[in-house]
């Protein structure tokens, strides 16, 4: 059993090394998409997130998704609940160079 030096937990922990100053979605093969016409705001995607990803607004209704941290893992897809899909996973490769607008209108056909 070794023995623990708190002294160098509290300072890793008291350093300015948040999350939020690292951005890990460069290595993201598929991405998800957000269709805020069909999206009931249940926020399934927001609570099983694994990378805190899915934004909100300050009255709690999704507003869109954190590329900088999203890992394009699929959670969000999954747990989606609606008919048709609110969330869908689009390949990176195919929407390279593409703005956020017409990647949607590809996506969900708008």
């Amino acid at each position: 059993m070794s023995i623990v030096d708190l002294n160098k937990i509290i300072e890793v922990e008291s350093k300015e090394e948040k999350i939020e100053n690292f951005e890990t979605g460069s290595w993201r093969v598929e991405r998800p998409v957000w269709n805020e016409k069909t999206c009931i705001n249940c926020l399934f995607c927001w609570q099983y997130c694994p990378d805190a990803s899915i934004l909100l607004d300050k009255d709690e209704k999704m507003v869109g998704i954190d590329y900088h941290h999203c890992k394009g893992c699929g959670i969000c897809v999954e747990v989606c609940p609606t008919k048709p899909k609110s969330l869908v996973m689009v390949l990176e490769k195919d929407v390279q160079g593409k703005g956020l607008s017409e990647i949607k209108a590809l996506s969900f056909k708008v």
